[in-house]
């Protein structure tokens, strides 16, 4: 298990080729903790977490994870404080799952050749956290969508850093292979800020959430007091509904259908 590192960011303004995308984002992400980043499509969700990973230079504002300021860090010894999984990264089709993985050690050492005994046991580990150790000798590209995105998953797990970027780690995965993916995450004992879609496995799979809309943090808390209708709808478009699950007594965030506009209503006259 590796400890998790504290993240904050201050005033940050964050944006594309010099456009200002997200402006005022403030976080404080104490150690250890699952923090989920929504927001609709072209909100800012990938800017917001590059810019937390060091990826891009904030246009204002400041990005520390464990009271180090990003942009004094060389990209070798950002890489040995926190790992980015984009959300279209992949692995290259021609390397075998394990050779994959191993590039999670680059930033400490020259890449494995399959010498080491430490090395073997972290990739090891890694594969069997995310469930690919049977898979460890297959070709890449002989691998489904989901297995790709386990893989990518696992070096970033192999790369043993305190804090974890994910850009969508969901994606290509189904529903059992979420589940346990943030039961995975919790498990490692790291800083985790991931971007999701499912607005319900966010609410109850991450202790906090971040929900941008209109080039801002609209709202940001535990997730649970964050992800409620008050906030959704505006956020969102969409009308949603607590409802407690039976079995449990634990309260599920549901959507209702998107309202459909009249559009004879708007037509000019």
């Amino acid at each position: 298990m590796s400890a998790g590192v504290a993240l904050s960011a201050t005033d940050l303004d964050a944006g594309v080729d010099g456009h200002l995308i997200l402006s005022g984002v403030t976080l404080d992400v104490a150690p250890g903790s699952l923090v989920a980043v929504v927001g609709e499509n072209g909100s800012g969700k990938s800017t917001l977490l590059r810019a937390l990973a060091g990826l891009t230079r904030p246009l204002a504002g400041t990005v520390a994870v464990d009271g180090t300021d990003l942009r004094a860090l060389p990209g070798r010894a950002r890489a040995r404080l926190l790992a980015w999984v984009g959300q279209e990264d992949a692995p290259a089709e021609e390397l075998l799952v394990w050779q994959a993985v191993a590039l999670g050690l680059v930033p400490y050492q020259r890449p494995w050749a399959g010498s080491g005994t430490g090395e073997r046991e972290a990739v090891g580990a890694a594969l069997a956290q995310v469930g690919l150790s049977a898979l460890a000798d297959r070709r890449c590209d002989h691998l489904s969508g989901g297995e790709r995105r386990r893989v990518m998953l696992a070096r970033g797990l192999a790369q043993r850093t305190g804090l974890m970027v994910l850009d969508e780690p969901t994606n290509h995965l189904d529903v059992a292979h979420q589940q346990e993916l943030v039961a995975l995450l919790r498990a490692s004992g790291r800083t985790v800020v991931a971007s999701l879609h499912d607005l319900d496995l966010a609410r109850n799979g991450f202790d906090q959430a971040v929900v941008l809309h209109g080039g801002r943090a609209l709202a940001t808390g535990p997730a649970t007091e964050v992800l409620v209708p008050e906030v959704v709808r505006p956020a969102f478009g969409v009308d949603a509904s607590l409802l407690p699950d039976p079995a449990t007594g634990r309260r599920h965030l549901v959507l209702s259908a998107p309202r459909t506009r009249d559009v004879r209503a708007e037509r000019p006259r």
